[in-house]
């Protein structure tokens, strides 16, 4: 039987006038095809520059009336970045290649074989969903490299920037807004550990509506967990029920594939999660151009980055799963007063690949585990190595 593959010519004009036509579409396509993670975040539109994203924390109360009393209370005005990137897309391909793949071998018996617009208009926009595909995986784990040539070198996802946060110490189990968990998540204990999670929130986050972000591998784990240690309730008449058991269906499981193998889980309202783009200024360009007889070239650019509104243990609650491949190290407390003579364990995440040192032996001692001995009256810098991560605490010794 004869191989009757189509064989068109592109029309340069007609792909070109494709791009024009369409061109604000084709921009849109990216944001729009990573609709199933973003479902559960706050788009920003007209993001172009980074944005600085505010949040109101007040300590204002009443108290017993007396004439002209003032209170102590403050009301401050908390700022993050949310920083947005100018990303671009240089993708060679040949139009003839997609027609057969998309089309079909007889893609002129249905009626578009000759309509070059109507093909550039369906390759075009297989070529942008493709690109936002590779944006939502990204949305965890991408890392801001600027020679880079992949999405996961445009911005800095939710994971790294969790990194950054964790490191600099404003997540951390001291501020309420991290947990860590030094055993692997399975069946047996996942409904234990997400209930734990759960109870331990802040209860101002307890009351909100909320997402917890995961490794799709933990929402199939928790449906299986749930039967396995509850087989009497039905839980799952329908099965696979979206929402945590025990948050008053407040928690609903948002499986982000970028995930898959992190180790890191988030909890956060909808609002506190954000995504900005462009999409509507001219700064943003779609365009194709003829590179050869054969190939075509999209040449697109845009604007993207996400980022949490606060870290606020309100607004947030990260827990990071021993062994993950995007768990950052931690070392809790990142200053320690002791006296002289007197011993302090720290407390390490994940318990190995540890190295310890002190800038000041006369000082302060610390050994090989994370024990800290006050020595003299004075101070020294702790440094803790695991891996890419340093961090330094600092110690005070006073006289015994």
């Amino acid at each position: 039987m004869a191989n009757h593959l189509i064989n068109v010519t592109p029309d340069e004009a007609a792909w070109k006038k494709a791009a024009e036509k369409w061109g604000r579409v084709f921009l849109k396509m990216p944001v729009l095809a990573m609709g199933d993670a973003t479902k559960f975040m706050t788009g920003l539109p007209g993001c172009r520059t980074n944005q600085h994203l505010g949040t109101v924390e007040s300590e204002a109360q009443f108290y017993p009336y007396v004439a002209d009393k003032r209170g102590d209370g403050s009301t401050a005005i908390n700022f993050e970045t949310l920083e947005i990137f100018f990303g671009s897309m240089i993708h060679d391909f040949v139009p003839n290649d997609y027609i057969q793949t998309l089309l079909g071998e007889h893609a002129d018996k249905l009626g578009m074989g000759q309509s070059q617009s109507e093909m550039a208009r369906l390759v075009l926009s297989t070529i942008m969903e493709s690109a936002g595909e590779k944006l939502a995986l990204a949305l965890p784990v991408a890392k801001r490299n600027a020679s880079g040539n992949t999405t996961l070198d445009l911005f800095n996802g939710f994971a790294t920037l969790i990194s950054s946060a964790i490191i600099s110490g404003k997540v951390s189990v001291a501020n309420g807004n991290l947990v860590q968990i030094s055993d692997a998540i399975t069946a047996d204990n996942v409904v234990e550990v997400i209930k734990g999670l759960e109870y331990g929130l802040d209860t101002r986050l307890r009351r909100q509506e909320r997402f917890l972000f995961c490794d799709p591998a933990i929402v199939d784990l928790y449906n299986e967990g749930y039967l396995l240690t509850h087989p009497s309730v039905p839980y799952n008449q329908k099965f696979e029920q979206n929402y945590v058991e025990g948050s008053n269906r407040k928690m609903t499981f948002a499986p982000l594939d970028g995930l898959a193998g992190t180790g890191v889980m988030f909890i956060a309202p909808k609002k506190n999660v954000i995504y900005g783009y462009d999409g509507v200024s001219d700064e943003e360009k779609f365009e194709v151009l003829r590179l050869n007889a054969d190939t075509f070239t999209v040449n697109a650019k845009m604007f993207f980055g996400v980022g949490f509104r606060t870290y606020d243990k309100r607004f947030l609650k990260v827990a990071m799963i021993a062994g993950g491949s995007a768990v950052q190290p931690n070392i809790e407390p990142r200053e320690v007063t002791l006296a002289a003579n007197a011993t302090y364990d720290l407390s390490v995440f994940p318990s190995t690949g540890w190295t310890f040192s002190s800038s000041a032996t006369g000082k302060a001692t610390v050994s090989s585990a994370g024990k800290i001995t006050g020595v003299a009256a004075g101070s020294a810098n702790i440094t803790c190595t695991n891996g890419t991560t340093e961090i330094v605490v600092k110690v005070t010794v006073t006289a015994a």
